[in-house]
């Protein structure tokens, strides 16, 4: 068994020890904190030089509508004929011919949700 004063020793060893590893901890965690930061302004600076400006799919269609004069209403309408609409009600989520087969329409949950054509493999 170890005596009293080897025990109080190993005891002043090890807090020091830990004092030291704790210290050292606090050195590394300001050294990651100002590689993150670092980092941070990298990205930014990347975000800043890669930023772009989208044009939105609502914005394409008020164009057409309004510059182009598209009757979006005639679009709608030739998209979902009241046949069309009549069948999707009764029988829901599916995939409709239209146009006499040359199109089809994807509904879902009661929404257009697309068009295909045959040169689409999806057809």
């Amino acid at each position: 068994m170890q005596s009293l004063k080897t025990l109080q020793r190993n005891k002043k060893e090890l807090k020091e020890d830990l004092y030291n590893l704790n210290r050292e901890v606090n050195q590394l965690n300001k050294r990651i904190k100002e590689k993150m930061d670092k980092l941070d302004r990298v990205d930014d600076l990347i975000h800043q030089q890669t930023q772009d400006i989208k044009v939105s799919e609502h914005a394409v269609l008020r164009y057409v509508e309004r510059v182009l004069k598209v009757d979006t209403d005639a679009i709608r309408n030739a998209l979902l004929p009241d046949k069309v609409k009549e069948q999707a009600l009764r029988l829901g989520s599916g995939t409709y011919p239209i146009s006499n087969g040359i199109l089809k329409i994807v509904i879902k949950d009661n929404v257009v949700t697309t068009c295909l054509t045959k040169d689409i493999n999806e057809y």
